[in-house]
This record gives C-alpha cells, sequence and structure tokens, in this order.
C-alpha cells in the first residue's frame, strides 16, 4: 500500500513501514526495506514533490526479490502520473 501527497519541496521524501506481523524475521524486513529504498532512488525524479509512505502488507514474504522489485516500479510509475 503506498499512500502519497504532494509536498513543498523540489525533491521526494520515502517513509517505509514493515512490521513483524507482516514479516517475522528482521533479515526479511530489511531484504523489503532495502529493495524499496533502491526502487526510489532509481525513481526518485520523476517523484519530485511528493511525500510518499509504503505500508507492506501480509503476504509479502512469499513474493520474490525481482517480482517485488517490479511491483514497486509499476507503483512509482502510476503515482508519478
Amino acid at each position: 500500500l503506498v499512500l502519497y501527497t504532494p509536498n513543498p519541496l523540489s525533491h521526494a521524501r520515502l517513509g517505509i513501514i514493515t512490521s513483524k506481523q507482516h514479516l517475522k524475521l528482521a533479515v526479511e524486513r530489511a531484504r523489503v526495506r532495502r529493495i524499496i529504498r533502491e526502487s526510489f532512488r532509481q525513481a526518485k525524479a520523476d517523484l519530485s514533490g511528493l511525500d510518499l509512505i509504503v505500508m507492506v502488507r501480509s503476504g509479502i514474504s512469499s513474493i520474490d526479490t525481482k517480482t517485488l522489485r517490479n511491483d514497486i516500479d509499476n507503483l512509482w510509475q502510476v503515482i508519478s502520473c
């Protein structure tokens, strides 16, 4: 789930919420945060002027890294349009 709102700054800001309820292992929470941050870093220019919060939901632990990265990249494209 991604929530976003305009901000008065010229750059985008990112917040990530991962809970133990949805990802039991710290390794998994760190993996998801790393993937989201890297994807955000590459799409940051297209998302300028937005505050984004990514809330990790249940079922994400069964998704492999490549699929998760593609899903996050698609979210950035939808938001930037």
